[in-house]
């Protein structure tokens, strides 16, 4: 069967990899845990997981768009419901059937997802680099990440940029 390049599995592979190009794989339980995730992307997409893209209606991928683009600057789904020409119950509803989480949600995905490299490649400080995502506080932008990557930003800087596999991937 043919996978998306950009499916969760094989972004996660990707992410795999990497880890084990660097050393970070030391230990078979941690080795045994990035197999079963992956394993597990690839049962959730087989069993028709989150739909490609072009599926989606063209409302949710507008949002989608929306908050890739404007991230740094998001104020609310309100904004997104409007720019799309929706009510912001009939978006919340559509956006979490097809992308399976709300928008609020996703908005978080993405600034974490963002912030994992800024954390990698930048020795900013956690302020500017919650600044920089758009959160209006940096208590707010490690609360945030932390509870998608069960580390806070500090510790994930601290341990070179290594998320701990006890989460999902959100993207």
């Amino acid at each position: 069967p043919a996978i998306d390049p950009g499916s969760i599995p094989i972004r996660l592979l990707r992410d795999i990899a990497r880890e084990a190009h660097d050393g970070k794989i030391t230990d078979p339980y941690i080795a045994s845990s990035l197999l079963y995730q992956f394993l597990m992307e690839l049962g959730r997409l087989a069993a028709g997981g989150p739909h490609h893209t072009a599926e989606w209606p063209p409302a949710v991928r507008q949002s989608v768009s929306f908050i890739e683009a404007r991230y740094h600057s998001m104020i609310g789904q309100e904004q997104l419901a409007e720019q799309v020409g929706l009510s912001k119950f009939h978006l919340l509803r559509i956006f979490s059937k097809h992308v399976g989480v709300t928008p609020n949600e996703y908005l978080n995905r993405v600034r974490t997802r963002h912030a994992v490299e800024l954390l990698r490649t930048t020795d900013r400080s956690i302020e500017a680099i919650a600044a920089e995502l758009g959160y209006s506080s940096g208590s707010y932008f490690i609360k945030v990440f932390q509870k998608l990557t069960g580390q806070t930003p500090g510790a994930f800087r601290s341990a070179s940029g290594s998320l701990h596999y006890n989460r999902l991937f959100f993207d």
